[in-house]
């Protein structure tokens, strides 16, 4: 992949904090939509500061243009008095992928010489 490419914009919905409702004594769950705002390809891939806390799902994929895709965000049980939450976020990694290939992601795209687009989201803890 050229370096010339650039990554179409996603849009996430939450735009900017995830929000995770009390009491932290049992497993929660909130939606995470992603939508390709351009008119090309791309591969995403999800990260986060506390992987014994947050987990994500599907974490990787693919999207055509305009195309949109709901994700899982856990939050495992913890003492939310004892815990450091702060620091905790999601950050959706994207770059430009092949539109003439196969839907497939390829953990390759990152590896490659493209452009790589990060956009951080928050996590937030209500107790």
């Amino acid at each position: 992949m050229s370096s010339e490419i650039q990554p179409s914009d996603i849009f996430t919905q939450p735009s900017q904090v995830l929000y995770f409702n009390g009491p932290f004594n049992d497993s929660k769950n909130v939606p995470l939509r992603i939508t390709n705002k351009g008119m090309g390809r791309i591969v995403w891939a999800m990260k986060c500061t506390n992987l014994k806390r947050l987990t994500i799902y599907p974490p990787v994929g693919v999207l055509d243009p305009k195309e949109s895709v709901s994700l899982s965000i856990g939050c495992d049980p913890f003492d939310s008095q004892l815990g450091i939450t702060e620091r905790d976020t999601i950050t959706v990694e994207w770059t430009a992928a092949p539109g003439d290939g196969p839907k497939k992601f390829d953990q390759e795209y990152f590896n490659a010489d493209g452009i790589i687009r990060r956009k951080h989201l928050q996590v937030a803890y209500n107790a």
